[in-house]
């Protein structure tokens, strides 16, 4: 059986401990099946889109995809992060029940 796993946890060189597991669990599988892994997840030192690694790591065909980490949105966005839209009435829509 042909068997693909994709992930966002993937040790890396920032974060070598983030998703140690896979790795077990994939070469687990590999013991009997033909497993691919697929991981992604931003990389601080992509070019570009996207890059991608092909390689072997413990047995296993690994396709790791790296991107640059989204922008966060500036200062002048922050100010109704949080806040729940208010109606035309004035309230939030929340049910409020008598305490």
């Amino acid at each position: 059986m042909r068997v693909l796993i994709t992930t966002p946890w993937y040790p890396s060189p920032e974060v070598p401990i983030r998703g140690v597991w896979t790795i077990g669990h994939a070469r687990a599988i590999a013991a009997a099946h033909d497993v691919v892994m697929l991981p992604f997840s931003p990389h601080s030192g992509a070019a570009g889109p996207f890059a991608l690694d092909d390689r072997h790591d413990d047995g296993v065909r690994t396709i790791e995809i790296s991107y640059p980490p989204p922008k966060l949105p500036g200062p002048g966005c922050s100010r109704s992060a949080g806040r729940r839209p208010r109606r035309s009435d004035g309230s939030s829509g929340m049910a409020s029940f008598p305490t």
